[in-house]
């Protein structure tokens, strides 16, 4: 956010998407809790993709289909 602000970007726009990324890495360091993760998951279970061994490596298995 301070590159953004420091370069001379201004708006609603780039400070919503820098506090979204924020958020989103607050939330994995934090709680562990992965949203990329849980909408993969969300959408290997509906059939929408298939499963992907590059996505099986992640934090305390986030991404593991099987223990969901």
């Amino acid at each position: 956010m301070a590159v953004i602000t420091n370069s001379g970007i201004h708006g609603w726009l780039p400070r919503s998407i820098c506090l979204t990324c924020l958020t989103l890495m607050w939330l994995e360091a934090v709680l562990g809790l992965c949203l990329g993760c849980e909408i993969y998951r969300l959408m290997v279970q509906r059939r929408w993709r298939t499963t992907d061994d590059a996505y099986e490596i992640s934090a305390n298995n986030a991404c593991d289909i099987v223990n969901h």
